[in-house]
């Protein structure tokens, strides 16, 4: 595994693709660091850190995720890994904590800039870094969805699209949940779509109609259920369930000075979950 760390890492410096992510992070950052704190006179600076991840994320994730896998499987260069004695795990992790290290050089990046506004005034340091912090472990969960999109194609192209798509849509969650009816006819149509779309997923990993077809069947019984003998359950479940899955406002408590180690365990367990989405893509693949 720290075979494959080591050249996961120097690989995003033996081109420009590291020196452009942290280039790029650092100068997004500085721009609403220069707005938001220098121009508007506020003293925290983690709300410019709010501000930039909503730009920082849907374009440096895709940039340092969407080769991971797909460019070793465009190449041909995956069969040297799969077939090393390596095991599947220690390779996707080798990749993913390669990519990380690349995220922590550009978060430290970050760490000078409470400390330059301390020096105009009062800053409340704990919460700045509260707020580094919790972006650190939000890029943790993203890149591991960015990897995972990786791994499902060989052009990273796509592979960044599904990224990016995937981030902007959880960046906008907080303002779907608002805006979604909670009437529970339309709560009820809305989950029926996820659960064929989930369906399809389904199939097209596991290629087993069997297994696609039971989640269907039991996913649709039970929201047909629900909708006919306990129709208040489905009422507003929508807007529920997406806030609990809204990655970017979990960010927001760290923000405002609540560090809630939940938080960084929600964050944490959704990184090892698409991480071991990604060990059974490439598990398959290795396979056949």
């Amino acid at each position: 595994m720290i075979a494959v760390f080591k050249r996961e890492f120097k690989s995003y410096f033996s081109n420009m693709t590291g020196y452009v992510a942290i280039a790029g992070t650092l100068l997004l950052v500085a721009i609403y660091f220069y707005s938001t704190n220098l121009t508007d006179g506020m003293s925290q600076f983690e709300y410019a850190l709010v501000d930039a991840s909503t730009f920082v994320f849907p374009i440096i994730i895709p940039l340092l995720t969407m080769k991971t896998f797909a460019e070793e499987r465009k190449y041909k260069s995956d069969q040297l890994l799969l077939t090393s004695p390596l095991s599947v795990t220690e390779i996707v992790m080798g990749k993913y904590l390669g990519t990380m290290a690349v995220f922590a050089v550009a978060v430290l990046t970050l760490v000078p800039y409470p400390f330059i506004l301390n020096i105009m005034g009062n800053v409340n340091l704990a919460t700045a870094f509260s707020g580094i912090i919790g972006y650190f472990f939000l890029c943790a969960s993203l890149s591991a969805i960015g990897i995972f999109a990786s791994s499902l194609t060989d052009n990273q192209i796509i592979a960044a699209v599904i990224s990016m798509c995937t981030t902007l849509f959880l960046s906008m969650i907080p303002s779907l949940a608002d805006s979604i009816s909670t009437l529970p006819l339309v709560n009820y149509g809305i989950l029926t779509a996820v659960a064929i779309a989930l369906t399809f997923l389904l199939y097209g990993l596991t290629k087993n109609f069997y297994a696609a077809f039971a989640f269907a069947a039991i996913s649709e019984g039970t929201l047909i259920f629900l909708y006919r003998a306990h129709p208040t359950v489905l009422e507003g479940s929508v807007a529920k369930i997406l806030s609990y899955i809204a990655l970017f406002r979990r960010m927001d408590d760290m923000v405002y000075g609540i560090f809630d180690i939940t938080a960084i365990v929600y964050y944490v367990s959704i990184a090892a979950l698409f991480l071991f989405f990604t060990v059974q893509v490439i598990e398959k693949r290795r396979w056949n």
